[in-house]
Parts: C-alpha cells; sequence; structure tokens
C-alpha cells in the first residue's frame, strides 16, 4: 500500500473541448465513441453471461474468462480505429498506443466484477474512462444485462439512460448507508480504518463491485469505501460520482494505484468517513499532487467573503491568488515593505505587521473580515505572538463580523512516530522546542475559538511542497538543503503535503458550518 508516482498535469472540462477541437474532434464525438465502446463491450457480455466459461486464474488469483478478453477487445477496436493516435490501457492486456505520453488516454475494464459474472450475478459493470493530460473526464459506468449505463463528463451532470441523477443528502455518517465489496478485501491496518467508518454507519451492506458507486450515483446508498483499487477500477467512476455531486478520495489518477479509498454522497459524510481512514506512505516515497481540482459543478464552493492572512508566506500566497481569482476581497500582513509591494502587484490590500509589538486592533482588514487565515508560528521565549493578549484578541475578532478562522500547526506535535501511521485520533507526544510551541499554541487557539461563534479548523501540516518548493527546486537554484530536507534524505520516511492539497482543504472546511475540528494534512508523519 501506499506506492503512488505523480500524475501527468491536468485540465478542466473546457481545455478538454478546447484541445479536441483543434483535432477536428469534439467533446460529443469522445462521448459517443465511448458509448459505442460500451455497446461492443456489452454485446459480447451477454452472449457469454450465465454460461458456463472457463474460469482462468491470473498471477494475483483473480480470475479471468474469455468474455473479459473478447470484450476489452471489442472496445479497443472501437476506440482506435476512432482515434489511432490516443493511448489505451486495458486491465487484460495493458498498453495499446503509439506513446504512453499521448494527451488522451482511454483506461478499460471490461468486466469490473468478474466473480459476480461467473456466478450469474448481474451486478458487475464494463469501465470505461477517457483520461485527457492525467485527469479522468468522461466515464461510464455500463451495466449489459441490465441495460443500465452511468455517463459522467467532466463539468456536466451525470446521466443514466440519458437522465439527470444527482445523489440524496446525507450530512451525517450515522444516518449513512455505506457499501463495500467485501469486508475480507481489507488487512491489517486498512482493515482497522475500515472498521472504524463501519461502526459508524447507519447500515453495512456488501457486494456489487462497481455497482455500488452507480447506486451511489442515483441516491441510492451514501458511502462507498473500497480497498485495493487498480487504476482501472476507479478511474472511470470519478466523472460519474463527482458529476453527480458527490465527494471522492481522488490520491492519484497516474495508472499505478493502490490503498484505501472512497467516495461519499456529501462532503460531510464523506470527510467525517475519510479522517477515520489515514493512508499510509512507504519509505521515501512522496505524496502526489491529486491529479486535478474535483469539477466545480460537483462541489459545493464557498460564497466569496473578505479573506485575511495573518503571515502570508508560501501558502497564503498561493490560496491568497486563487481566491481573488474566484472574486474574493482578500488582505494579509507581511514583515517588509518590500514584501508588502509584492503582495500589492498579486491585487490583495497588504499590510506590515509585527506580530510581537503591532496591536490586531490596528488592523483596519480586521474588523470587516469573514474569514481569518493564521500562519504566523509562534517565537522561543515567547510563543505565539498573536495570543499574548488574549481577551482584547476574543473582543476584536467578535466585534467583527468573521465567519470562519483557521490556524496552521504542524504535525510535529506529534513527535517521532517512526514510520508510524498516523491521524488525528493519535497521541500527542511533541519532543522538540518549536514542536511543544505549537502545540500550546494550539491550545491556546483552541481555548479562544470557544469563546467565538464561527466555524473553527486546526490544520497540522506536514512539509509543504508546490511549485517552486521542493528539494528539486532547492538543488537547481544551488542552495544548501534545509535540516527537514536532509532529515527526509537521511530518514526516507517523510510527511509531506502539496499546497494545492492544502487549498483543497480550506475550501472544503469553508462550508462546513458551526464547526470546531483538527485536520491532519499529510500522508503519513514519521521523524522530527
Amino acid at each position: 500500500m501506499g506506492s503512488v508516482r505523480a500524475p501527468a498535469p491536468a485540465a478542466g472540462g473546457w481545455e478538454v473541448a478546447a484541445a479536441a477541437d483543434k483535432e477536428g474532434v469534439g467533446m460529443e464525438r469522445l462521448v459517443e465513441v465511448a458509448q459505442r465502446a460500451a455497446d461492443a463491450a456489452g454485446e459480447v457480455l451477454r452472449k457469454y453471461f450465465r454460461q458456463r466459461v472457463e474460469i482462468i486464474d491470473k498471477e494475483d488469483q483473480s480470475p479471468v474468462t474469455i468474455a473479459d478478453r473478447e470484450a476489452e477487445e471489442a472496445m479497443v477496436s472501437v476506440i482506435l480505429k476512432s482515434f489511432p493516435s490516443h493511448a489505451v490501457f486495458g486491465e487484460e492486456n495493458g498498453w495499446r498506443c503509439v506513446e504512453k505520453s499521448a494527451d488522451y488516454v482511454w483506461v478499460l475494464d471490461p468486466i469490473d466484477g468478474t466473480k459476480s459474472f461467473v456466478t450469474g450475478k448481474p451486478l458487475f459493470g464494463t469501465l470505461i474512462s477517457l483520461l485527457y493530460k492525467g485527469k479522468p473526464v468522461i466515464g461510464i459506468i455500463d451495466q449489459p444485462i441490465l441495460r443500465e449505463r452511468w455517463v459522467g463528463v467532466d463539468g456536466k451532470k451525470t446521466t443514466l439512460n440519458g437522465q439527470e441523477i444527482s445523489v440524496r443528502p446525507c450530512n451525517v455518517l450515522a444516518q449513512a448507508y455505506l457499501y463495500t465489496t467485501s469486508p475480507h478485501l481489507f488487512a491489517g491496518e486498512a482493515e482497522d480504518a475500515f472498521i472504524r467508518v463501519r461502526d459508524k454507519v447507519k447500515v453495512p451492506l456488501y457486494g456489487c463491485d462497481c455497482y455500488a458507486y452507480a447506486l451511489l450515483a442515483s441516491g441510492f446508498v451514501d458511502l462507498v469505501v473500497e480497498s485495493g483499487l487498480k487504476p482501472y477500477d476507479f478511474l472511470s467512476l470519478v466523472p460519474v460520482i463527482e458529476g453527480a455531486g458527490e465527494w471522492t478520495a481522488r490520491r492519484a489518477t497516474a495508472l499505478r494505484r493502490e490503498g484505501p479509498t472512497g467516495a461519499g454522497s456529501t462532503e460531510e459524510a464523506y470527510r467525517e468517513a475519510a479522517c477515520r481512514i489515514p493512508i499510509p506512505m512507504a519509505p521515501g516515497v512522496h505524496s502526489p499532487r491529486p491529479a486535478a481540482p474535483m469539477a466545480a459543478a460537483s462541489r459545493p464552493h464557498p460564497r466569496p467573503g473578505h479573506m485575511l492572512v495573518l503571515g502570508t508566506g508560501f501558502v497564503g500566497r498561493y490560496v491568497s491568488q486563487r481566491l481573488l481569482a474566484q472574486g474574493w476581497r482578500v488582505s494579509g500582513t507581511c514583515t517588509s515593505p518590500a514584501k508588502k509591494a509584492e503582495l500589492e502587484m498579486l491585487g490583495m490590500h497588504a499590510s506590515v505587521f509585527d506580530a510581537t509589538s503591532s496591536s490586531l486592533a490596528n488592523l483596519r482588514s480586521l474588523q470587516d473580515a469573514t474569514h481569518l487565515l493564521i500562519s504566523i508560528p509562534p517565537i522561543p521565549g515567547i510563543g505565539d505572538p498573536l495570543l499574548s493578549s488574549h481577551s482584547d484578541l476574543q473582543r476584536t475578532l467578535n466585534d467583527g463580523n468573521l465567519q470562519w478562522l483557521c490556524y496552521f500547526s504542524s504535525t510535529s506535535v506529534y513527535g517521532d512516530c517512526g514510520g508510524a501511521w498516523v491521524d488525528e485520533d493519535h497521541t500527542v507526544n511533541p519532543k522538540s522546542e518549536s514542536a511543544k510551541l505549537r502545540y500550546a499554541a494550539e491550545k491556546g487557539w483552541l481555548n479562544l475559538m470557544d469563546g467565538l461563534d464561527l466555524s473553527a479548523f486546526i490544520f497540522r501540516l506536514g512539509g509543504i511542497y508546490g511549485p517552486g518548493r521542493s528539494a528539486v527546486d532547492t538543488i537547481t537554484k544551488s542552495k544548501s538543503l534545509s535540516r527537514g530536507q536532509k532529515l527526509r534524505e537521511s530518514k526516507q520516511y517523510t510527511a509531506r503535503v502539496h499546497v494545492a492539497d492544502i487549498y483543497q482543504a480550506i475550501l472544503a472546511s469553508m462550508t462546513i458550518r458551526s464547526a470546531r475540528f483538527i485536520f491532519f494534512s499529510g500522508l503519513c508523519h514519521c521523524y522530527y
């Protein structure tokens, strides 16, 4: 579990359509070919269904039949006749392409649920996905016996046999109906994680393979959790379930993927489940950046407001630029006139602010900010400089328009875990002085939040990387590796989180009302 490689750069549906038009092919044509490929596979599968066919065990002991192989060949034939320059990756025969670096890659699973197929149960499915530059933009779940077909297209509503569908509301895990193919597919710590979710839901159900995700998209169940999925098992599901208004754990969409994944009918239910499923990292392996943000039409977006960033560093700038592009008003503090000028060039309202001596009451932007992001670290010998005047700070915040507050902490509060799995429930055991200061600051902000009528979050962040900030960037700029980079090199364990993932977590937290959460943002904390 945990072995991943970073996917190709992503693109939105509009970019796919534009690129397709340059080739003389529109999105409608791509969808039409995907549908014809599903038709071709369906004809083969109906011919063999409930017939006695030879079952062959593959190297991983999963079954395969002549129906699997003929259905895949039928789909490949349809696709390559229409688009000979596209790449195709099938479960049974792997790559079929001129070059694996093609922008368009079709990923096929002729029978997802071969065990259901060979035992005569019509709850298997054919899965077809089209990736554009690494992102799933078309997905099909086809059940050829029941003649049901779910089609998802990036940025559009999912359809079942041509009719738009959507999920049903379920905001609390305790009210959720959960599906998984089999509890026996989870092992070790993945099994423990699944049990934590299963024991919280209203009704756990088993079976269905990909059909469970189709039922989720149609609004009949609320949560699906699986383990050990391969790319051909889940890539087609992403456009389908997100286009129906659901949430998916899209950790990576490269053609290599292992570990728990899931989807939920609403953000609240999904995230409540997801926080109970820690994802491990193998030694020396870095966290992947997600292939792309989820389709805008499938995710609730916070209404634009006024964001104030206290301590506008690497993450603060990234978040600010994207919020500005969405129509937000963004203010931020920095420590020098030069940095102030840089922030103002981005379109922010910037202020030079010394947290050790300046009064928060003098920050005019604090009075009308609706959202507050705090990224100023504690200082040795002082602690958190903003909390030194707790009562004044609380009064200033209460008198304003604040709705949401987030404090950036660090995974260092967990101490040295020796490569073990870590989530929010893990025992806090800070070792270094800076980690102890972080934990003290967390407690201070939690105390402050108790007196405020707003949604409040603490994000425990691992090592942050992103554009222009990584060990590779350090080397290419001929700079010395930082202490943290040297530790990661020597220990071969790390907790890493991409700045884009932090931004997505921030957006998601803004849609949760009247909440108090501590989020662990990073895949595995190991050494500090």
